[in-house]
């Protein structure tokens, strides 16, 4: 209850701050102003969750048409990178352009939101998985834990990149 005040809050004074000084808030870019968009988005969280082939492939084209309707929704960017790494790593899709694919729309989602935690660990996934790029990763990992160090996504990203670097010690203290 407590953090959902403090992103009211957060959210207000950001708002306002827009609004007196003539700035482009936060919230701007990493949410939509339009519901459709944010609905298009949640639908497609849900199915990548549920772990199907075609649930992945259908998120891909929800999230396509939630960023035709806002393509400055940082958090779809950052959630369309996720499942096309997911899918491209599973083999439901072509992986070389799949991750380039979910590579630039990392640094798209990033470009827009600087500190979204999404991005970064959306970011350290391709570099993990496609990249090859383990001090990278290490780097979209730790900058992740460092915005939201309770994040599961940033503490699943923290696990597998330990793991794949064979550092078993410090993976399993993200795997609990």
């Amino acid at each position: 209850i407590f953090a959902v005040q403090d992103d009211i809050a957060q959210s207000v004074v950001t708002q306002l701050r827009g609004a007196l000084f003539g700035l482009e808030t936060d919230s701007a870019r990493r949410r939509s102003s339009s519901p459709d968009a944010h609905r298009l988005l949640l639908k497609a969280q849900f199915l990548k969750s549920r772990g199907s082939e075609s649930d992945r492939l259908h998120a891909i084209d929800l999230l396509r048409e939630a960023l035709s309707i806002d393509p400055r929704f940082a958090l779809a960017w950052a959630a369309l990178s996720r499942v096309l790494s997911m899918a491209a790593a599973l083999g439901d899709i072509d992986v070389e352009e799949s991750a380039r694919e979910a590579k630039d729309c990392a640094t798209r989602a990033l470009l827009l939101e600087p500190d979204l935690v999404e991005g970064h660990v959306a970011l350290a996934f391709y570099q993990l998985f496609f990249g090859w790029d383990w001090l990278g990763a290490e780097q979209s990992v730790t900058r992740a834990l460092a915005i939201a160090p309770d994040d599961f996504e940033a503490t699943t990203a923290a696990c597998q990149l330990y793991f794949q670097t064979r550092r078993l010690d410090q993976a399993v203290q993200f795997a609990g």
